[in-house]
């Protein structure tokens, strides 16, 4: 792909100084303006909006004036954060960001004060979101409009599998939509805190990749940092193997993340214990989500045997398996009936 912008300022960038990062949603490059590294997005109108785009600058720009480690967008061509290029059947949306101090998380980085460091984050992020204006979170997505939940199943699912996952969708996000809503409890959130989003930078963590981010509870990031650190901790051989979440391993792993995880995040916010009763649930929807996003990929076509370890996973989900069992005041796992 060959890009070349000329971004006001005396700035640009040609394909002669970018990199190509990757592609999910949108197509990210590291670049140099003036010199200096900066990551280059570019979205299609199709994926976000460019009210929806501004809608999530703004926060990023709130978290990061109330001490939030986050990387900024950077202003450009006449003083915009973002930039659009008109196509006959599309619009292009680029935002040019700083590129994040630190490294990306190895395995040799992956310990309790990691745990600790992750829960601090998530607890900023969410103390100074209750701060933040609802207006100004208008054009965000609801949790439960994530296109995993919406498009995906219909359109990457084998039709056998849509038929039995669907009416599960249906129950968890019912069950769920349940829970009130208060400003101590729901607001933005970034939506996927795993530890591809962050880079750790000496005794911190910067994060980034806030595509994501929509109007959710805050529950809702919590019980994704856990399953991410656990997925990372206890990283699978091969991908789509993620039976570090099966009953009972999944209890025990936990008692290794959440103590320093949770001692972390209260550092920085208060939350009410009954919301722990919630964990259980926003896991088995976030297990869920996984499963849909590698079908997605079409990770369960790669070899007979991801195929079977799919079929078993879609048993689990159908039985309403993918279950924790754990006190998290106690922070132990409790032994399950045989």
């Amino acid at each position: 792909m060959s890009i070349h912008f000329q971004t006001g300022r005396n700035e640009t960038f040609s394909d002669r100084c970018s990199h190509f990062i990757k592609y999910s949603q949108n197509f990210v490059f590291l670049i140099q303006v003036n010199g200096i590294e900066r990551i280059l997005r570019i979205t299609s109108n199709c994926h976000r909006t460019k009210k929806q785009i501004e809608a999530e600058l703004d926060w990023i720009l709130f978290l990061a004036n109330s001490g939030v480690n986050v990387c900024k967008p950077i202003k450009s061509k006449n003083d915009m954060l973002i930039n659009t290029i008109d196509l006959r059947d599309d619009s292009l949306h680029y935002v040019i960001f700083e590129k994040a101090n630190g490294k990306q998380v190895t395995g040799k980085e992956i310990n309790s004060e990691l745990f600790k460091l992750h829960g601090k984050l998530t607890g900023k992020i969410h103390n100074a979101t209750k701060n933040y204006s609802k207006v100004n979170s208008n054009s965000r997505f609801d949790w439960n409009e994530n296109r995993l939940f919406t498009k995906d199943p219909y359109t990457y699912l084998p039709p056998n599998v849509k038929d039995n996952i669907i009416p599960i969708i249906s129950c968890l996000l019912n069950e769920a939509m349940e829970i009130p809503k208060t400003k101590n409890s729901y607001g933005l959130i970034h939506g996927d805190l795993n530890y591809n989003n962050f880079f750790i930078n000496k005794d911190s963590l910067e994060v980034f990749d806030f595509d994501n981010c929509c109007n959710g509870y805050f529950v809702n990031d919590i019980s994704k940092s856990l399953y991410s650190s656990i997925h990372t901790y206890h990283r699978s051989k091969r991908t789509g193997d993620r039976t570090e979440f099966e009953s009972p391993k999944v209890d025990m792993n936990l008692e290794e993340v959440w103590e320093p995880f949770w001692n972390g995040y209260k550092s920085e916010n208060e939350i009410e214990d009954i919301w722990f009763e919630q964990i259980p649930l926003f896991f088995e929807i976030i297990h869920l989500k996984e499963f849909i996003h590698h079908y997605r990929h079409k990770v369960p076509y790669r070899n007979d045997e991801l195929k079977k370890i799919f079929e078993m996973e879609e048993k689990q989900i159908i039985n309403r398996d993918v279950t924790v069992s754990f006190d998290f005041i106690k922070g132990k796992a409790i032994k399950r009936a045989r």
